[in-house]
């Protein structure tokens, strides 16, 4: 894939990658892993809490995700219409190239409909389906819609609770020879350390961090984009 840093063509070049099942990994930075990347701290709209002090494991991890480099490897990051100050930051200090760097809300604003309509739809073409997501989520609806086959809940703060996750995922992967496979991400800032040690160790498979997305069906925190608020129908530019 090249991005073109186009709100509505880049989300359709993933569309068409997940029609082809390519293989690549997608990893999205915004304001709040900006905070966790310079060690700040920082209590998110889902309430979780980063202390730079007693969560510099993590933080570490979050930068590795950051800086890594690879040719499947693709990013999403804060725009200069909704937060300049942090797409200066990430422009600056990113590993990715440009080619590989879309916009972190690729999946959102006016972009939704596309993400619920066109490629949602699209994950059913996997065999086997592997969602992250909060323990204590409500699957039932999603279900409906998305045909998961193996479900990993974390806490709300996995940074804290879940840094072994990763690690467990690469196992069963590795034992298990998990390939041509889908996995899922709605994990908050964990989704970005697995999109980068997953698709590190085994790049036979596919890992998308698609964050609030299916925050509908799971009967959780709504955003702004999912309650035709203001930003449903913005379209973000680099």
């Amino acid at each position: 894939m090249v991005f073109t840093k186009n709100f509505t063509k880049d989300i359709q070049i993933i569309k068409n990658a997940i029609l082809k099942k390519e293989k690549f990994s997608f990893s999205k930075y915004a304001d709040g892993e900006r905070y966790i990347l310079n060690s700040l701290p920082i209590t998110n709209i889902d309430n979780w809490k980063f202390d730079p002090n007693s969560d510099n494991v993590f933080q570490q991890m979050l930068m590795e995700s950051f800086k890594y480099n690879d040719l499947g490897y693709y990013i999403g990051i804060s725009c200069p219409c909704c937060d300049l100050h942090s797409y200066n930051w990430f422009k600056k200090n990113k590993g990715s190239n440009d080619n590989n760097t879309t916009f972190a809300n690729i999946f959102v604003n006016g972009n939704y409909n596309s993400f619920k309509n066109e490629l949602l739809p699209l994950f059913n073409n996997y065999e086997r389906i592997f969602l992250v997501a909060n323990e204590n989520s409500n699957l039932l609806e999603l279900k409906k819609i998305l045909k998961i086959t193996d479900f990993f809940g974390i806490g709300p703060e996995a940074f804290k609770t879940n840094l072994d996750l990763p690690n467990k995922l690469i196992e069963k992967i590795n034992s298990e020879k998990i390939n041509n496979s889908l996995f899922l991400f709605c994990a908050g800032p964990m989704g970005n350390v697995l999109s980068h040690r997953l698709w590190n160790n085994n790049k036979e498979n596919t890992y998308i961090d698609i964050g609030s997305t299916l925050n509908p069906w799971f009967g959780r925190n709504l955003r702004d984009y999912q309650t035709n608020g203001e930003c449903s129908n913005k379209n973000c530019h680099f």
